[in-house]
């Protein structure tokens, strides 16, 4: 970020593809507008061809309505409150230097562990459901394992975001809200497959959790 002279910095993936040509008015405005904002990242649609159940998890990790979150979420809205992406957000440049930026130790989810540092530092995270790009995935059911793999050793070197907000209240909050999705579409096949993968993601991620713990040292990269 120290070859970045302007005060916010955009970024996105290289798969994601804006869905407009306002996406990065619509990234900058809610932080030019509050300077308490930290980051603000965009809604992802799926693409035409996406599976039923890319389809759904976009859904539900971007709706359509905008929100900030802040500390005073964490009761109410648990992992939520961190979660973040930077395959399309912004970032004001002075809070992200003053926090450390992105960890180069970090296997995935850096954006999720600065979402977190900026909330419990009294900073905002901003959704902006008018910034849209297409950006979803098919993933096989090995890259499926290896990612939430990746995810537990990751919560492993990360237990403090833990301390304050529920991973498993995610967890079931998703396949509760997936399984009356498909219901109501009278499409039974995508519960037995979202409870399937479900599975596969659990056991991925202890995993990883339980590989990290006993094979790596552990690297607490809280702030202090």
């Amino acid at each position: 970020m120290s070859v970045v002279s302007s005060e916010f910095a955009i970024f996105l993936t290289q798969d994601a593809i804006p869905a407009d040509d306002y996406m990065i008015d619509e990234l900058i405005r809610p932080i030019q507008d509050d300077s308490n904002i930290a980051v603000c990242y965009g809604r992802q649609l799926p693409r035409p061809n996406a599976r039923p159940l890319e389809c759904f998890a976009r859904e539900f990790n971007y709706p359509a309505k905008s929100f900030r979150k802040t500390k005073n979420d964490i009761e109410k809205l648990g992992l939520k409150t961190f979660f973040c992406s930077n395959s399309c957000s912004a970032i004001r440049r002075s809070i992200f230097t003053e926090l450390g930026g992105f960890k180069n130790s970090v296997v995935v989810n850096e954006d999720m562990l600065f979402a977190a540092k900026a909330v419990l530092q009294d900073y905002s995270v901003y959704y902006s459901a008018t910034a849209k790009v297409y950006h979803s995935h098919s993933h096989s059911l090995y890259q499926t394992f290896k990612r939430y793999f990746d995810i537990g050793r990751f919560f492993a070197d990360n237990k403090w975001i833990l301390k304050y907000a529920g991973l498993k209240s995610y967890s079931s909050d998703m396949l509760r809200a997936g399984i009356k999705t498909f219901w109501e579409k009278r499409m039974v096949y995508y519960i037995v497959a979202l409870s399937s993968e479900f599975v596969i993601k659990a056991l991925a991620f202890k995993l990883g959790w339980y590989y990290q713990q006993l094979f790596h040292k552990k690297l607490d990269t809280h702030f202090r």
